[in-house]
């Protein structure tokens, strides 16, 4: 797999180490080098994530998701968990928008296994005090 070694690649090493800009660099080098690999387009979605860009970062988790289908070659259940905390922390930081935003899950992972904390996380964002209008 390019850009890894012994199954870490260099881009989860820079964002372990909170180089998260380099990450996804380095991601997007491994990206142009294997266009079909799901391992590189996730950890550029994992590195995006932690700068807070959550909207592209499920863009990238969803590329994962489908290249994943055929390569079958990442752990199981790691984007089906992140999918979901990228999805959860962008309905979070966008409360009137939360609806909207925790469906793309069912649409992404219609066997997921968090489709039952999808509504909780709406119920929640939506009954929070301070996403309340006044």
């Amino acid at each position: 797999m390019a850009g890894t070694t012994y199954g870490i690649s260099f881009s989860k090493k820079l964002c372990d180490q909170g180089r998260y800009d380099e990450a996804v660099r380095e991601a997007e080098k491994a990206m142009a080098q294997d266009g079909e690999d799901p391992q590189a387009v996730y950890d550029r979605g994992a590195a995006l994530y932690c700068l807070g860009r959550f909207e592209e970062s499920v863009g990238d988790f969803a590329k994962a998701i489908a290249l994943e289908a055929q390569a079958g070659v990442m752990e199981e259940g790691v984007l089906d968990d992140d999918l979901f905390e990228c999805l959860r922390k962008w309905a979070e930081s966008q409360p009137a928008q939360c609806r909207m935003i925790l469906a793309k899950y069912a649409q992404l992972m219609p066997d997921g296994n968090h489709l039952p904390d999808v509504g909780k996380w709406i119920r929640h964002i939506e009954s929070d005090p301070k996403n309340q209008r006044a």
